[in-house]
């Protein structure tokens, strides 16, 4: 459809014609750089009045009105703009500022002023102009950015008197020192973008340290300091002493020349450009540099980096000086030295809403109460007085808890003892010993500090937290998660009992005092009742098996739970001490996660509806055709494989495990080796022919145990067929990291050794001087209910060099045969899980008396045979002498 043209007024191309022919003329004709820019203001501001003027006349209205009850319009400049500071390629903003809302008449005028713009402005004289509507009753509650453009607002057009009311009720509505703060926070943000330093390669005009927004931020955080309204701050700042006559007429001369830069960036490039880029930095010099200099672009450089220098320096000292405060907070509390003080000592006694206050202006600024406030606050905390008691305090302390800058602000409330009236269940944590070596701290300092790196969750950068920030992001109830993480090991108090059981009735109890409804005390009790099950579940138990991740589906019950505490696990573990939270724990934890989503949100795979799971193993054929694997072996492969490896194998190990079987039909067992996340482990792959009698995962602990090597998990699956082929995977660690070159090869040539039958498992160690603890049993517990084809065998002790050797040799002999193991040690205490069967390829009792005695008559065994190399020793000594 054919657009509709509007007929220009004859006076709207006047304006236009006029406007561009006088930027014209004072961009090519002006030089100085504050000279053109109020040339450039002055031209605009002329265009604006016209516009306003012709409108008037068209409407039938006055504007100018001076009395206050007048029905007037002022229209302001705003921004770079209203500090008359533009260059040739700056965009324009305006404010309307009507005496009242909803004027026919005003509306019409700003109506048509806007259309004038566009045609004239933005069509006409293709420049950018931005605009807004302000009244004055709305000024209470501008962002901050948006009180920073007013800060500058200048009456170009319409009644001085309400530009003068306007820019009154803007300084009243200011919070000086929450406006000042929040610049200076700014500019060191900015700054960063530019490594801090003024002397970079590329420096920005505007925006980089010591660029042309110092000098203006500088003036904005002199204004919210001392409430300056004229509009030459630098001469205040003067009068003030801030800055002596030599350094203002410095950085005056610094402006103007960075405003001629800034010019000429703008016609070299035609459009608005801060960027000072090396391709440009020649033809500037030779626009500005006078004939003579060596290297003009260095003599250029030289005078932008001083010029910059000069303006970050000053901006500096001024910022430092006005930030030292008094800054206004609000009309009872003022910021000196970044800290809070009242304006009177009575304040917590008269203002009841001082204390809500005083922690709202900690969270957004950082701002602690000063020593003397803080000893008033404390001193009400231990004297209970009545703004300290729980129900007064109730309200403050949820508020904190779903804020996102919780964490430092409870900390503070425990800190001055407001906690522990906030949350009596709370009040002895801090003090209050785990009686657990894996913990680095106290229960309340554990809590606390679980909170914090829950909070700083989305600024890591760690690949293996990657699905935690996503899901941070997604919590819709982050309060409950926090009250858990602060509750959750209170229950240690009463060592006697069940600390989760005794910490979720707790929670319960605070969730229900605080006002939670029924459901989000459920989810209260849930997380503190289970809040070590996803570690327990990921580090002690085969996830490959459907009936792990049932039990824990069934335990968690929805996705909602999952998240939270998939969250809380990294909070607790990560706080709990170094060396908790790992690398490997957090890929553990993570497929846990990842399994137990798709039970809930898809079911498990139902067999059932595919005996044999037959269409799924085609598909995974199908997958593996560009891999150029042996045909007939991948056929086999897939054929003779259970159904849980299919389930839980990735395909680029598959297709890895198929190379490694047709390797091993000429020779030794094949081990391969893949590196694990951070450096932290390496994973270790075996392929070998199964024997006939257990002992394989035996054989293999042994040669780890001669080799220094620790493993935190193995897996392993039996590939059947006329000769079985075992497939290994064990997640193995050298010294706490990930095993070098030299110890990869000792380790492949001793396994395929011992499991070539080259050399004896057990004579191995002793050959490398290795030998087993004989004095510490560890404690060992069977469970048949865990797993639906195997038991699993815990075991629990004081951590041992050798557990594992020593523990499936003790199996091996047993006759039980392991098909997968989860080794964790945690400061000094190591728990083991092992899933077997017996011979027969069932469960074994219940009764672990027969593995005891095993492992004890191990233990005998290998006290005589060391009092034997003592007494041969000394014998064969005396022989060669």
């Amino acid at each position: 459809m054919a657009r509709k043209m509007v007929e220009r007024p004859a006076y709207a191309t006047d304006i236009c014609d006029r406007l561009r022919h006088s930027r014209a003329t004072a961009i090519a004709e002006i030089t100085g750089g504050e000279a053109l820019s109020r040339a450039l203001s002055d031209i605009m501001d002329d265009a604006i009045r016209a516009m306003l003027a012709a409108v008037c006349a068209d409407v039938g209205v006055e504007v100018n009105g001076a009395l206050p009850d007048a029905t007037s319009l002022a229209i302001l400049a705003v921004g770079g703009y209203g500090r008359r500071e533009l260059s040739p390629g700056s965009d324009f903003d305006i404010a309307f500022v009507p005496s009242e809302e909803g004027h026919p008449e005003l509306d019409e005028v700003v109506r048509r002023i806007y259309h004038l713009l566009m045609d004239v402005v933005t069509v006409g004289a293709e420049l950018k102009v931005g605009y807004s509507y302000r009244l004055i009753d709305d000024l209470d509650g501008l962002e901050h950015p948006t009180q920073t453009a007013l800060l500058d607002a200048r009456a170009v057009a319409g009644s001085q008197d309400l530009a003068h009311r306007f820019g009154d009720e803007l300084m009243l509505s200011l919070r000086p020192a929450a406006f000042a703060h929040h610049k200076h926070e700014e500019r060191t943000t900015a700054w960063a973008k530019f490594d801090n330093s003024v002397y970079c390669v590329e420096p920005n005009l505007k925006d980089g340290p010591g660029g042309l927004r110092d000098y203006q931020a500088a003036g904005w955080i002199a204004r919210a300091r001392y409430g300056i309204r004229r509009p030459d701050v630098w001469t205040e700042l003067r009068g003030l002493g801030l800055v002596s006559d030599r350094e203002l007429r410095e950085v005056r001369e610094a402006r103007e020349f960075l405003l001629q830069v800034r010019h000429h960036l703008h016609r070299l490039t035609g459009r608005q450009n801060d960027a000072l880029t090396g391709d440009r930095q020649e033809a500037l010099a030779q626009a500005i540099i006078p004939p003579g200099a060596e290297v003009p672009v260095q003599a250029f450089m030289r005078r932008v980096y001083q010029a910059m220098e000069t303006i970050h320096r000053a901006y500096c000292r001024i910022s430092e000086a006005c930030l030292a405060g008094p800054l206004a907070l609000d009309r009872r509390l003022v910021v000196k030295g970044c800290r809070i003080h009242a304006t009177d000592p009575d304040l917590l006694t008269d203002d009841p809403s001082a204390l809500e206050r005083i922690f709202r202006h900690f969270q957004e600024f950082g701002f602690r109460p000063g020593p003397d406030l803080e000893e008033t606050l404390a001193g009400d905390a231990r004297r209970q007085a009545p703004a300290m008691r729980p129900e007064a305090l109730a309200p403050l302390f949820t508020t904190l808890l779903a804020s996102e800058r919780s964490a430092a602000s409870l900390r503070l409330m425990a800190d001055l003892g407001i906690l522990d009236q906030a949350l009596p269940e709370f009040a002895d944590a801090r003090t209050l010993a785990p009686l657990n070596v894996a913990h680095r701290h106290t229960v309340g300092e554990h809590s606390l500090r679980a909170l914090e790196l829950l909070e700083r969750l989305p600024a890591t950068v760690e690949p293996e937290l990657n699905e935690l920030r996503r899901l941070h992001g997604l919590i819709a109830n982050p309060e409950l998660l926090r009250l858990a993480l602060l509750i959750h090991d209170v229950g240690k108090a009463r060592p006697h009992l069940n600390h989760s059981e005794t910490g979720a009735a707790i929670a319960r109890a605070a969730g229900a005092r605080l006002g939670f409804d029924s459901e989000a005390q459920d989810t209260l009790d849930f997380l503190v009742l289970r809040h070590q099950l996803m570690a327990e579940t990921a580090q002690l138990r085969d996830m490959t098996q459907d009936q792990t991740v049932r039990a824990f589906c069934d335990a968690v019950q929805t996705v909602d739970r999952l998240r939270l505490l998939y969250l809380f696990t990294y909070a607790d573990m990560a706080a709990t001490n170094l060396g908790v939270w790992t690398a490997m724990a957090a890929r553990f934890i993570e497929e846990l996660y990842f399994r137990a989503e798709a039970a809930l949100t898809h079911g498990l795979p139902d067999e059932s509806k595919d005996p044999g799971f037959t269409s799924y193993r085609r598909r995974i054929k199908q997958e593996l055709s560009t891999h150029n694997l042996p045909q007939g072996e991948l056929d086999a492969h897939l054929a003779l494989m259970p159904t849980s490896y299919l389930l839980n194998t990735p395909l680029e190990e598959v297709a890895e495990h198929v190379r490694a079987i047709d390797r091993l039909k000429s020779g030794s067992p094949v081990v391969t080796f893949a590196a694990g996340p951070a450096n932290e482990y390496t994973v270790v792959n075996l392929v070998a022919y199964d024997d006939p009698q257990p002992g394989l995962l035996s054989k293999i602990a042994a040669v780890l145990f001669a080799n220094d090597v620790e493993t935190r998990a193995a897996q392993v699956y039996t590939r059947e067929g006329e000769r079985p082929i075992a497939i290994d995977t064990l997640w193995a660690q050298y010294h706490g990291g990930e095993l070098p070159p030299v110890k990869r090869r000792d380790l492949e040539r001793d396994l395929q050794s011992v499991i070539g039958g080259h050399q004896s498992a057990e004579e191995l160690p002793r050959r490398r001087g290795k030998r087993l603890p004989t004095r510490v049993m560890p404690g060992i517990a069977i469970n048949n209910d865990l797993s639906d084809r195997h038991s699993v065998v815990e075991v629990e002790g004081s951590d041992m060099r050798g557990v594992l050797y020593r523990v499936t040799r003790a199996m091996s002999e047993v006759g039980w045969d392991i098909h997968s193991a989860r080794v964790t040690t945690l400061i000094g205490e190591a728990r083991d899980a092992f899933y077997v069967t017996d011979a027969r390829g069932g469960k074994v009792p219940l009764d672990a008396t027969p593995l005891v005695e095993r492992m004890r008559r191990d233990a005998e065994e290998e006290t005589q045979l060391r009092e034997k190399r003592r007494t041969r020793e000394p014998r064969e000594a005396r022989r060669a002498s």
